[in-house]
């Protein structure tokens, strides 16, 4: 589903069968932070991936540290 910038998100997430899927737009120059702010059940880490609208990979974390990225093109990630 759609997200907005700062939008605070929470999920459900068996972490033996589940992928999640968010998109936001984005210009040229907007800084998305992606970061995990509690979990409780779970023992692997959440896999933070970021993708332009060209297939670019603007980042990728499998850890609960943050990741970060400046978008390069305008449109939906």
């Amino acid at each position: 589903p759609p997200i907005n910038l700062g939008q605070e998100v929470e999920a459900t997430f068996n972490p033996n069968a589940s992928t999640i899927v968010y998109s936001l737009d984005l210009v040229p120059g907007q800084r998305v932070d992606a970061r995990v702010l509690s979990r409780t059940g779970i023992t692997s880490n959440p896999l933070w991936t970021l993708v332009d609208p060209n297939g670019v990979r603007l980042f990728e974390s499998s850890s609960t540290a943050n990741a970060s990225a400046t978008a390069v093109v305008g449109g939906r990630h």
